[in-house]
Formats: C-alpha cells, sequence, structure tokens
C-alpha cells in the first residue's frame, strides 16, 4: 500500500488556504488509509505550505457523501486555524 500512498494521496487529497492564518482540507476517504494517515497527510501539508508555526486546531470536520460513476463514496472536508503565540 505504501507504494501507492503518494499517487493516492495527491489525486486524491486537495490544500487550499484561504488566508494566512486559516485552510481548507478536502479528502476522499480511500479504503486501505486510515483517520491517522489523513491527519499526517494534513500536518505534512500545512508544512509544505509553511503555515502555523505554532501548530493549528481543526474548527470544523465534516464527512460529505459523493457520487461516482461506480460508487457511492465520501470526503473528508476540514478546515483548520493556525494557533498564535502564548
Amino acid at each position: 500500500m505504501t507504494g501507492c500512498e503518494s499517487q493516492d494521496r495527491y489525486a486524491h487529497t486537495r490544500f487550499t488556504p484561504i488566508s494566512d492564518t486559516e485552510f481548507v482540507y478536502d479528502a476522499l476517504v480511500i479504503a486501505g488509509y486510515s483517520d491517522a494517515d489523513r491527519e499526517r497527510w494534513l500536518n505534512e501539508e500545512v508544512a509544505k505550505y509553511g503555515m502555523c508555526p505554532n501548530g493549528f486546531e481543526v474548527i470544523d470536520k465534516r464527512e460529505v457523501k459523493v457520487s461516482g460513476f461506480l460508487d457511492a463514496s465520501k470526503r473528508e472536508v476540514t478546515r483548520g486555524r493556525c494557533l498564535t503565540e502564548g
């Protein structure tokens, strides 16, 4: 599974900064990957964009059902906000 992880991750996730301190992360829930995998991917995206040096908090997290061509699946949409110092 790890050989496909980077391909699956970039094909089925999207990180969108909406300001200097807030972001939205959208990830397809894929069989074989856990919540911990999606959380790790989110942390790596925040770091890649140079955001949230003091960490971040999740301010909203929703599962959204979507219909695909062959099956129904779900996406996990997470909105986060950077923590301030102190």
